[in-house]
């Protein structure tokens, strides 16, 4: 018998069991073989169909590529991602099939109606995958030998396999059941360090992202145990979201439970039926207004859905006899007004099929497990649907006017300020492709966190000082004239703890209306010399590295107001196309660390972007 018993984070944990059977969408298919519609069998005569057994290679095509294929598929040599006339040169008497996520949830349903009569609280992951309570079956059976007959002479199946698999979290014993390991109690860490990152790509039902864990691979991190030694921040920083999802996982931190929870009378929705129902069709109507009107019960109290238990009440119609059917559903993300209704869909679709049970009279859907809306969650419990956000828009732009409402649009630049720009929503985006063009100076990736205003934002200029307290400025060899000690910015101050070099940036050299700002300078020195008729062949440049250099910047000496405004042009000229940028890292009073992307323009050092 077992306990409850002290996790990975030192609070009570209670183990969870999962069953696994490999390749449950190409049985599922096999199991409906003789449905021609089911079969798309390429180039093989129309009975081929009658002779499908465990033993046929069958491979479930979608975007005609290979998703999921047989064991005895793979013994022939196709794989997985193969492209479908590949697949069929490699093994002519494949037999290629549909993917048909329905197909897989109702042949899914008697197997779970088998666990039912063993167990309580079976939680369907997806077609092919089930969680349960480990504990409460060991305590009830007496043992985990016993407990693990019941289970699979329950789920048993001809020509399927079924794999079990225990652990502390749901998943990690998903990873368990694929590898059939119980791993002893609070040692989530030690299995799940030797399993490989990949592993979180090949269950679906994790959601990892494969261009995370590519990245990932190609960085040396091969492990979930490598994964679990890089610091959580530093991940969660780089990757967003989907790194600190890896994290959780490898981290053993994962705090879903399937212990069932009491639901909340106010949350469940009630469907009846206008006129009792028995066909799948039907059902599928059913299932959109029940997604429908729990979906728009959640929107109106922030919350999301992560675990969804559906009840549907059949009655007899010879013998009066009413019958309530549950199941539950575990879903890894939360779930939206289209993944309830096929949830609902699937379940009274496997529940009709199997026959016996009279008509449907009542539907009710319990949002069992509820969290709170991320931030920036606007419609729909969770996901910003394109339409709804279009719409939203078009109407602030009738109102407001066509650049009132803006949206970013990746360009060419040095910067990440100036890739940026702001153009009005609905005007046609251009695909952010890698530039290809020469940008001398251009900042490499990863970009920051945080863009800045630009250099010319109120809030931007700041000031670089040394040990001693003299301003720093970049020297006429693009280097800094003393070591950084401190950065004042505004009212705080920082101790400066690294930092770049200094390297200097080309602006607009090609923007021949640059070219053009530099004429008045040209036509005052005519002007001075007494030759006003005579333009110079090619107007001169300057560059200025400080505020100190202005007046050794190479302008002639001009008399008055004409000097000064001179020396103004010639300044606003020259620092527009020349300006030189850094990297500085820092700390503040209380020992939290920053870094900022500096550049330094017109004589002054500004924050231009912002290292989260």
């Amino acid at each position: 018998m077992t306990t409850r018993h002290t996790g990975e984070g030192g609070e009570k944990t209670m183990a969870v069991v999962c069953l696994w059977f490999p390749d449950w969408p190409a049985h599922a298919a096999r199991l409906v073989i003789d449905d021609a519609e089911a079969v798309a069998a390429v180039g093989a005569p129309r009975g081929l169909v009658q002779v499908i057994d465990e033993f046929t290679p069958v491979a479930i095509i979608a975007n005609h590529e290979v998703m999921v294929l047989s064991q005895a598929a793979r013994q022939a040599g196709v794989r997985r991602g193969m492209r479908e006339r590949h697949a069929k040169s490699v093994c002519p008497e494949l037999v290629l099939c549909a993917c048909d996520e329905h197909r897989d949830a109702r042949i899914f349903e008697p197997v779970i109606a088998g666990l039912d009569e063993v167990v309580a609280g079976v939680e369907v992951v997806r077609p092919g995958l089930v969680v349960m309570a480990w504990d409460p079956v060991v305590k009830f059976y007496g043992g985990t030998t016993a407990a693990m007959e019941q289970l699979l002479t329950a789920a048993s199946m001809a020509g399927v396999d079924t794999c079990i698999g225990v652990a502390d979290e749901v998943p990690t014993a998903i990873l368990a059941a694929r590898r059939s390991v119980v791993v002893p109690p609070g040692r989530s860490r030690e299995f799940l360090a030797t399993v490989p990152l990949s592993a979180l790509v090949a269950e679906e039902s994790f959601g990892a992202d494969v261009e995370t864990v590519r990245t990932l691979l190609d960085s040396g991190v091969t492990t979930l145990g490598e994964l679990a030694d890089l610091p959580p921040r530093s991940v969660t920083t780089r990757f967003g979201a989907a790194g600190s999802r890896l994290v959780e996982i490898a981290t053993a931190r994962d705090e879903r439970t399937v212990a069932p929870a009491l639901p909340v009378p106010e949350r469940v929705v009630r469907v009846i039926p206008a006129e009792p129902f028995s066909r799948v069709d039907e059902a599928a109507f059913c299932a959109r207004s029940v997604g429908r009107k729990l979906a728009a019960a959640l929107a109106q109290r922030g919350v999301v859905c992560q675990r969804l238990a559906i009840a549907v009440e059949f009655s007899d119609p010879s013998s009066g006899e009413v019958q309530w059917l549950r199941r539950t559903w575990h879903t890894r993300m939360a779930v939206d007004e289209r993944m309830i209704a096929e949830r609902v869909r699937w379940q009274l679709s496997g529940w009709l099929t199997g026959g016996g049970r009279g008509l449907v009279t009542a539907v009710e859907v319990d949002p069992i497990e509820c969290v709170v809306a991320p931030d920036g969650v606007l419609w729909d419990a969770g996901r910003a649907k394109e339409e709804h956000l279009r719409e939203v828009a078009v109407r602030l732009q009738a109102q407001l006017g066509a650049g009132a409402v803006l949206q970013p649009s990746v360009q060419g630049g040095h910067s990440p300020v100036d890739r940026l720009e702001l153009v009005p929503f609905g005007d046609g985006l251009r695909a952010p492709e890698e530039d290809t063009r020469q940008w001398p100076g251009r900042l490499p990736g990863p970009h920051p966190a945080k863009r800045g205003g630009g250099p010319s934002h109120p809030g931007a200029p700041v000031r670089l000082l040394a040990a001693d307290g003299a301003g720093i400025v970049v020297t006429r060899e693009v280097v800094l004239s003393h070591r950084p000690a401190r950065l004042v910015w505004g009212q705080q101050s920082f101790t400066v703890t690294g930092w770049s070099a200094v390297w200097p940036v080309a602006d607009a050299w090609w923007d021949r209306s640059r070219l053009a700002a530099r004429q008045p300078v040209a036509d005052m020195q005519a002007a001075a010399s007494g030759d006003a008729a005579s333009t110079p062949a090619a107007p001169r440049s300057y560059v200025v590295e400080h505020a100190a250099d202005a007046g050794s910047i190479g302008t002639p000496a001009l008399p008055g107001a004409l000097g000064a405004a001179a020396h103004s042009v010639a300044m606003g000229e020259a620092v527009g196309e020349r300006c030189a940028r850094m990297q500085l890292a820092a700390e503040d009073s209380r020992g939290q660390c920053h870094a900022w992307l500096l550049v330094w323009w017109r004589g002054g050092w500004h924050v231009e972007a912002t290292y989260d």
